[in-house]
């Protein structure tokens, strides 16, 4: 054994000296899979298969954090695993309990459960809940746990809501099924004349609720600018392929446009693909994007107005911008709301903190109003230094069950 153990530590080594920084990603994710097949070659049960192979947990997570990882997703129970034998099943559950229980009491690695736990017995949901909750303030390497989690499951939960149990009204009883497009999004807004168009700088949003791009869609858990991903290439295949076609189509109409034309793009292998198009500013893109303006807004608003937007030198600021969202505890689901907020004037002596979910009250308290309550803006000489003077202004600001994403512009 201890041969073995002086092989494996000069291996490990090995890897560990072969790791550039630009090599090691920002986002790993495992599936714990094969451990039934790996002991059933040893004589040995499942059950102790999946123990071994929760017992290398903490010593995966390690490497990573050693590493510079900044967040790991364990895929440790997908929904197809809910149909296995009862007897096995309850004893998988609760060797993930006590994996993702020791996990917390060693203090490293912020835990967060991404998965359906409705679809687990209540005592493991509320077993797999507390030991989240004991991380909540560890600022360490995030660790998604991945449980109740299913492509099949998710995409049927999604329809049963829309058109069995109304969720979205009317609008929910018809259901499109659309090209899936894989690649970064990116919003690009541009100001327009009817005739003439000006892009702003490119932004992108993060959707999802939770690190590593986990969880349920949000309105919106922060943004940056600008977009390293729109390159200038990609920006003139967009301006002749998109915006400016977009633009004389409305002019043939008979109804050309003037405003601020919002355009999420989609950048795929085949090329930039339209998602979505809005008549409005879009939150919280828009906080980042109008940050970097160097030009008075209302000149180009005059413009738009008046037709003559190609007379109008519109510049931006050197550098990038970041908005970090602070959100109610829930959202997007059910939130409480009327809860006071603490540390406003010490994060504006940082950044610009632009309210959105919060109400004044009669003593000069502001208190949160909504899903998404703040969103926390700054603005840096490169993209890293923007991100922290964002995060930096985060830390003063306080309210019950605050929750905001630690990965805004690293993923």
């Amino acid at each position: 054994m201890g041969q073995w153990n002086m092989l494996y530590d000069m291996y490990e080594r090995r890897l560990k000296a072969e790791l550039s920084d630009a090599a090691v990603p920002a986002h790993i994710g495992v599936i714990l899979d094969g451990n039934r097949r790996w002991a059933k070659s040893l004589g040995a049960t499942a059950s102790q298969g999946h123990r071994a192979g929760a017992g290398k947990i903490s010593e995966f997570l390690q490497w990573s954090d050693d590493a510079g990882v900044s967040i790991v997703t364990l895929w440790l129970l997908s929904t197809d695993n809910l149909s296995r034998d009862a007897g096995e099943l309850g004893e998988l559950l609760r060797i993930i309990c006590e994996a993702v229980s020791l996990l917390a009491d060693q203090g490293r690695w912020k835990l967060a459960v991404v998965g359906d736990l409705s679809l687990l017995p209540e005592k493991v949901s509320e077993d797999l809940r507390a030991s989240v909750a004991r991380t909540a303030d560890v600022q360490g390497m995030t660790v998604n746990i991945a449980v109740g989690y299913g492509g099949r499951h998710e995409i049927t939960e999604a329809v049963r809501s829309m058109m069995q149990d109304h969720k979205f009204g009317k609008s929910g009883s018809t259901v499109v099924i659309e090209e899936c497009m894989v690649g970064p999004e990116v919003t690009v807004l541009a100001f327009c004349d009817g005739e003439h168009l000006v892009p702003m700088l490119s932004s992108q949003d993060h959707k999802r609720a939770y690190d590593g791009n986990q969880g349920p869609n949000t309105g919106g858990m922060g943004a940056f600018c600008p977009s390293p991903n729109y390159t200038p290439a990609i920006a003139a295949e967009c301006m002749e392929k998109i915006f400016l076609p977009t633009v004389k189509a409305m002019q043939a109409e008979g109804r050309p446009f003037e405003g601020v034309l919002y355009c999420g793009r989609m950048l795929t292998q085949d090329g930039p693909k339209v998602v979505e198009y809005n008549a409005r500013f879009g939150d919280p893109e828009t906080q980042p994007i109008l940050s970097m303006l160097d030009t008075d807004l209302m000149d180009v608003f005059q413009a738009c107005v008046n037709g003559t937007l190609d007379q109008v030198d519109i510049r931006w600021k050197e550098g990038a911008a970041c908005c970090i969202v602070l959100a109610s505890g829930g959202y997007p689901g059910s939130y409480a709301k009327g809860l006071p907020i603490t540390g406003l004037e010490d994060a504006g002596q940082q950044a610009v903190v632009f309210h959105a979910g919060t109400k004044l009250g009669d003593d000069g308290t502001v208190f949160t109003n909504g899903g998404r309550v703040l969103g926390v803006t700054a603005v840096g000489g490169s993209l890293e230094e923007a991100i922290e003077q964002a995060y930096a202004a985060c830390k003063p600001i306080s309210f019950q069950d605050m929750h905001f994403r630690t990965d805004i512009g690293k993923v």
